[in-house]
């Protein structure tokens, strides 16, 4: 079934290929010594995950009728194993691959804190066996090699990825790493897929360089005049990246169907990462827009969740097996800044086109329910906040307001959470104050002082807000981690 070409299961997580995956389950099947729980553990996985890819690209062919009940009993194998795995397991590579496949498996189950676990572990197993600095060793192959550098910038994508999403630093500091990026396989049809790593690596690189200067503590107590240089530096480096990928030639490309859709989910990251570079842009006098954002993090934010309509809707109609993939490892990464910026917009300047488009984001999420327990809590979040934002556009115009409505963004949205019933601190003294002055459910209430703000009140800068903005985008993507 892969004479043609390689599953796209070795093709989007390269740290394996058919040759060497070949021996392992010889070495298993016909064992003559004994092997290792990881090596068990990551022969599952990989099986469990071509069973699935057989199952959807055959699924026409009567003999695949059985794959997803195989598919199903190899990741049962590998979940068992797993989860008798020490804390603290001994640094092999068996050890560390298997590890590498709970972090796959995690992400797929949007399970984010146990995620964070094994990125963890495994982070300081590739230490430990000194992959950051070489993975080469006497023995080793030119595929051994770029298979192993592949599996430890996997793990340090991870850490990026998880780093601004959850607001915890990163595990693998780059000031201590030393290891070159993989070499390209001398394959011309495999090389556009690696070449395409190259650029994640670069790209998990920009967003660790995101939390550490725009949203760490250091970060957020940076002075304004840094904080701008920064939004400028890595604005630059992010339109650099995405200009880059867009130039990749995946004419000769194996399973050119799929990577297509690699240049519109790498539009949809740019304009994901630039919403967050640009929130924390430090505010202008007077205000670029209603809502006391920048312009620049308005528009990416309102461009992010178009380009996500397109792509959704496009792949909805064509390509269920991508689309599960696109749901798990771009939508569910990071999903909330695009949507929560737009959302804070709507409300402060009645914006009816992006009600409109807020309403077609949240309703096509229907479709992503089935994918996963997350899907279908963000398809529920966000219809939620749509029809806030509908009651607050329908309510506003009716209401004569002495001053501006400019919500300070990030304790705006504290308000919003708390009157949802979603907000960490719904049962404070001056939280409960705010909420009473906030009634979402009847939209003739006469006043809503949550989001007035009198001219002589504005800040001149609001680079505190920052730290609390980040906490709810935090305690949000915890609201999607099934594990809770």
């Amino acid at each position: 079934m892969f004479a043609d070409s390689p599953p796209l299961f070795f093709l989007t997580l390269p740290v394996m290929n058919i040759s060497r995956f070949t021996q392992m389950c010889k070495d298993l099947y016909f064992c003559t010594e004994e092997y290792s729980s990881g090596r068990f553990a990551s022969v599952n996985a990989i099986l469990g995950h071509l069973f699935k890819e057989i199952s959807f690209r055959f699924k026409d062919d009567p003999s695949t009728a059985k794959f997803l009940e195989y598919s199903e009993l190899c990741m049962s194998n590998f979940t068992v194993v797993i989860s008798s795995f020490d804390m603290f397991p001994e640094p092999t590579l068996d050890n560390l691959m298997a590890l590498t496949y709970a972090i796959l498996h995690a992400t797929e189950s949007a399970k984010i804190s146990l995620c964070w676990n094994f990125v963890a572990s495994a982070a300081r197993m590739a230490q430990s066996l000194g992959y950051h600095r070489s993975v080469a060793s006497k023995d080793d192959k030119p595929d051994d090699v770029r298979l192993k550098a592949l599996l430890f910038w996997f793990i340090y994508s991870m850490d990026r990825s998880l780093s601004l999403c959850l607001g915890r630093a990163a595990l693998l500091p780059d000031y201590d790493i030393a290891l070159p990026y993989p070499s390209l396989s001398l394959d011309l049809s495999l090389q556009p897929w690696h070449i395409l790593f190259h650029y994640w690596f670069d790209c998990s690189r920009i967003t660790g360089e995101v939390y550490e200067h725009l949203y760490s503590v250091r970060g957020v107590s940076s002075s304004a005049e840094i904080r701008a240089k920064k939004v400028y530096e890595l604005s630059y480096r992010l339109q650099d990246w995405r200009d880059q990928v867009i130039a990749i030639d995946t004419q000769e490309a194996y399973h050119k169907a799929h990577i297509q859709w690699i240049v519109p989910a790498s539009e949809l990251t740019y304009n994901l990462i630039a919403t967050i570079i640009q929130r924390a842009a430090p505010p202008t006098q007077p205000p670029e827009t209603p809502s006391g954002l920048s312009l620049q993090c308005v528009q990416a934010a309102r461009k992010a969740l178009q380009i996500h309509q397109q792509i959704f809707l496009s792949l909805e109609k064509a390509d269920s097996f991508f689309f599960s993939g696109y749901i798990t490892w771009v939508l569910l990464q990071c999903p909330f800044a695009p949507f929560m910026v737009t959302f804070c917009h709507t409300i402060a300047a009645s914006d009816h086109d992006d009600l409109k488009l807020l309403g077609e984001v949240a309703t096509s999420l229907q479709a992503a329910a089935d994918v996963s327990e997350a899907a279908e809590r963000l398809y529920r979040l966000c219809l939620v906040f749509y029809q806030v934002a509908k009651l607050y556009v329908d309510v506003q115009p009716k209401e004569p307001h002495n001053h501006p409505v400019i919500p300070k963004p990030g304790e705006a949205f504290d308000d919003y959470l708390t009157s949802l019933g979603f907000g960490p601190n719904t049962l404070t003294p001056e939280t409960a104050e705010s909420s009473n002055n906030t009634n979402f459910n009847d939209p003739n209430e006469p006043s809503i002082p949550a989001f007035q703000m009198p001219p002589e009140m504005m800040e001149t800068d609001l680079s505190h807000t920052l730290g609390d903005w980040f906490l709810d985008n935090q305690y949000m993507m915890g609201l999607l981690d099934s594990d809770l």
